[in-house]
């Protein structure tokens, strides 16, 4: 018998029709040629017994069973093999000038690096549900996702993380789906970073998720898509407790009073009613009380408000340059207009980092 037989979980009738596992896209999103062009490629690969080597060619990944064809004593055969520790110590995947695509990585020659990956590392995503462990199919696809990142290609990034099952893959695929999501808010591609957040797994496994994604969630709240934020926001909320709880929950009062919903962000708030300045969130608390005021034009109240949340706060504090931007609109309404550039201008000098240095500077040159 040949040497693979006593490994054959099923032999299968050969299909044209060989299931390779991806994730659905939307009809109206960016149309990937590079997908159509090597995305549905069969990969050929080998099975180490000794020295001797077996050729086979991937079909999918179903069940835990890794589906292969390979030839059997001149018969060509579909079978089953189970991902296991001795399958990744037998698998190979051939991949030709790996060496010189992450020396092209490290010197940043990404659009080179991807010419040569590309044809290798897409029909391996179809793979990504397969255990960490088979650093074959993975490394590849990691160095895919990261070079296309790296070179601002975040459509095309984006195309490929839809199509993979995340609460199915290793955790690794989720970080680089929220770096993605950074990258994709600094190009303003609000609604597509939105669906790739609500996507990131935070159960079980994929607990860790959780403190990044709430990161990624501030990140849409900063870039003032408050619209966007609180559904996301309010999906995580049964994920946290005590402290960091009240302070989702503050940012969706928060986000709530800057969309005009002005009744559901007090409601919210009067649940969480915050008198000691001791308290880690009184700050947080002052700035959307006096968010909802600002936005009701009770500017002298909105200020009282927002000052006793700065006073309370430490520099290093996420809210603190959204408090001083808003403090500025309050004393420019108030017809403080010195107030306001002094407030604004410290914005400029202390968070240089931040989407409101941009904001403060504009409203400076606004108001001279």
């Amino acid at each position: 018998m040949h040497l693979f037989t006593n490994r054959i979980i099923a032999i299968f009738a050969i299909s044209l029709a060989s299931t390779l596992l991806v994730m659905p896209i939307e009809a109206s999103q960016y149309k990937n040629s590079f997908w159509e062009q090597y995305g549905q490629r069969a990969v050929a690969a080998k099975l180490a017994n000794g020295k001797n080597l077996q050729s086979v060619t991937l079909k999918g990944f179903q069940d835990g069973m890794l589906m292969t064809e390979m030839s059997i004593d001149g018969t060509i055969a579909a079978m089953g093999m189970p991902a296991n520790d001795m399958l990744v110590r037998q698998l190979r995947i051939p991949i030709s000038e790996m060496r010189a695509v992450q020396t092209l990585l490290r010197e940043k020659a990404f659009s080179k690096a991807l010419q040569k990956l590309r044809p290798q590392a897409y029909p391996l995503i179809a793979y990504h549900k397969l255990p960490i462990s088979f650093k074959v199919i993975h490394q590849p696809n990691f160095m895919l996702l990261q070079a296309l990142i790296d070179n601002q290609l975040l459509q095309e990034a984006h195309d490929l993380i839809r199509r993979i099952s995340l609460s199915e893959a290793p955790i690794n695929y989720c970080r680089i789906a929220l770096e993605l999501v950074h990258r994709q808010i600094q190009a303003r591609m609000y609604d597509q970073a939105s669906k790739l957040i609500a996507s990131v797994p935070l159960e079980d496994a994929y607990a860790s998720n959780v403190s990044r994604t709430v990161l990624a969630i501030h990140k849409m709240r900063d870039a003032q898509q408050f619209a966007l934020a609180i559904p996301l926001y309010k999906s995580i909320e049964d994920k946290l407790k005590g402290i960091q709880l009240q302070n989702i929950q503050l940012w969706i009062s928060y986000c709530l009073a800057n969309t005009g919903e002005k009744e559901a962000s007090e409601e919210r708030l009067a649940q969480l009613e915050i008198k000691n300045k001791n308290d880690k969130n009184f700050p947080l608390y002052q700035l959307v009380s006096g968010s909802i005021a600002h936005q009701a034009k009770q500017y002298n109240e909105a200020l009282d408000l927002l000052s006793k949340g700065f006073v309370n706060s430490q520099s290093s504090d996420e809210w603190v340059p959204e408090m001083l931007y808003t403090m500025g609109d309050c004393y420019l309404q108030t017809g403080n207009r010195i107030g306001a550039q002094n407030v604004w201008l410290e914005i400029t000098q202390l968070y240089k980092n931040t989407p409101w240095f941009s904001r403060a500077q504009y409203a400076l040159n606004k108001n001279k």
